[in-house]
């Protein structure tokens, strides 16, 4: 099977549905193309690897894309309710934009924030529990213990 390569690529189609996942559903539609061929005006160039599809047991767009090994992989998934409009696109392309390597964005430092944020999120939790359930024990023990 032969490798893609950005420099060569300039058409893919799409299977339909996905293979490995039968109940994902191409969804070929007007909006979808300025994913593909482009938004000047967001200033994407656009990426032929990428495709949208309807997840038809969750009832939700996924954007896909294919990547150089020549699978495919979910780059982001749309909320349950997001219908498909030009307003629902540009937002996934500033998504795109935002998070793209090569105008700058550290992939490193966002798990390295995401990381410390998750970890003081369950130290808070942890507290939490410490000092709604287990301190009120420990504090009756000692109580009983010292009479």
């Amino acid at each position: 099977m032969a490798i893609l390569s950005e420099l060569t690529l300039n058409t893919v189609i799409h299977p339909d549905p996905l293979p490995q996942y039968p109940h994902k559903i191409l969804v070929v539609h007007p909006v979808v193309s300025s994913l593909t061929e482009g938004s000047p005006a967001q200033g994407w160039e656009g990426d032929v690897r990428l495709a949208i599809y309807l997840d038809t047991k969750q009832q939700r767009f996924q954007l896909w894309r294919l990547e150089h090994d020549n699978q495919y992989r979910m780059a982001a998934q749309l909320p349950a309710n997001a219908g498909m409009s030009p307003a629902v696109i540009n937002s996934l392309i500033d998504r795109l934009l935002q998070h793209d390597s090569r105008r700058g964005f550290d992939a490193n430092t966002a798990v390295q924030k995401a990381t410390v944020e998750a970890d003081t999120l369950a130290d808070k939790n942890l507290a939490e529990i410490v000092r709604e359930h287990i301190a009120p024990k420990l504090m009756w023990a000692l109580d009983k213990d010292g009479e």
